[in-house]
């Protein structure tokens, strides 16, 4: 992907991002400045973040400076509470936009959900008729 480029250049279009937090190595400094590279070019509409976790017999697992799993439990705590806000924001771009829905058949509460085209979670009362249908929405 171009560094320059970021969600600005296509708004409505839903990408997502996986990050290790606490790769061995990985000092604050990096930690920041993958932080802030997420947060202020590449805004993703989703990121899944997961903590580094060592395992036996690999590469990885023999790497000086393994991160301590409180350090690790913190910055996937950040991680995560950015990937909220991006993830509003990116609904909040798309909030007016017609689109379609493909409905599902769980019911829950008296609702069915669905999910547009651009991988949005949408919510409407349950109909039946409606089940595994495309249906013309504006979000």
């Amino acid at each position: 992907m171009d560094p320059k480029a970021g969600q600005d250049d296509k708004p409505f279009v839903f990408f997502g991002i996986d990050v290790i937090a606490g790769l061995p190595g990985e000092t604050e400094e990096l930690f920041e400045e993958t932080y802030s590279f997420l947060k202020d070019r590449v805004r993703p509409a989703f990121i899944h973040v997961f903590p580094y976790s060592r395992r036996p017999g690999t590469v990885a697992a023999g790497w000086k400076d393994q991160v301590k799993d409180a350090v690790k439990t913190e910055r996937v705590a950040r991680l995560e509470a950015l990937c909220g806000g991006l993830h509003t924001a990116f609904v909040e771009r798309n909030r007016g936009r017609r689109s379609q829905v493909l409905w599902e058949s769980d019911e829950k509460d008296g609702m069915m959900g669905g999910y547009t085209g651009n991988y949005i979670r949408v919510e409407r009362p349950y109909d039946p008729v409606l089940v595994n249908m495309v249906e013309d929405i504006t979000i």
